[in-house]
């Protein structure tokens, strides 16, 4: 889905990344550089996942779900 909105991304001029959710384990993540986070197609997250997730959200880390 991003592939085919990639071109529209880059023309908003704002910065935007592109990361999978098991990224989220990775100790060099930094997630405070994000304000937004789309998940696309997120139908059964993984445990650390639900709770990064939740996490996210406790921060007040604005989310939108695409299914």
């Amino acid at each position: 889905m991003v592939e085919h909105q990639s071109e529209a991304l880059n023309k908003t001029g704002a910065p935007w990344d592109m990361c999978m959710t098991f990224d989220f384990d990775c100790k060099d993540f930094n997630a405070d550089q994000y304000k937004l986070y789309v998940f696309t197609a997120l139908f059964a997250p993984a445990d650390n996942t639900r709770k990064k997730i939740a996490e996210l959200r406790r921060k007040g880390k604005n989310m939108l779900y695409l299914h």
